[in-house]
């Protein structure tokens, strides 16, 4: 079962509002929008602090399973998301994963910034997105 399918289900049985297209008549459901908005953000910061405890005691495992539960908690509330305005969020992760694929240059090799982080190479290609979302 994909994490959309799982979350769709969450929204039924909690009686939680699902929507097809992302407005009527041209307008988004302010209240859900918002509840939506600010559970994204509770999470963030739930996962912000964990992720800071962990690192002040990196050897805990209690610590460790506390960041692996909010990581996961922030992962839910995304689908969540999606799940209420008819975003295909299982797609769109397959999308980016095919284009961060694509950052590897012709001969396999990875550039990297001097913080770590992978840049693009030459045969990187934007992620395919247009499908996966409500149209307006």
């Amino acid at each position: 079962m994909t994490l959309l399918s799982q979350a769709r289900i969450f929204r039924d049985s909690f009686h939680q509002e699902c929507h097809d297209k992302l407005t009527t008549n041209g307008f988004i459901k302010k209240a859900l929008w918002d509840m939506q908005v600010s559970l994204i953000a509770e999470e963030c910061e739930e996962f912000f602090r964990a992720s800071d405890d962990l690192f002040r005691d990196p050897n805990n495992n209690l610590k460790r399973e506390h960041l692996l539960k909010e990581l996961a908690d922030l992962t839910f509330v995304a689908y969540q998301f999606a799940a209420a305005f008819g975003f295909n969020l299982d797609g769109a992760m397959d999308q980016v994963f095919r284009s961060n694929m694509s950052k590897l240059d012709e001969d396999g090799k990875v550039h990297f910034r001097s913080d770590g982080k992978v840049l693009k190479g030459p045969n990187y290609r934007e992620p395919d997105l247009s499908g996966l979302f409500p149209k307006g």
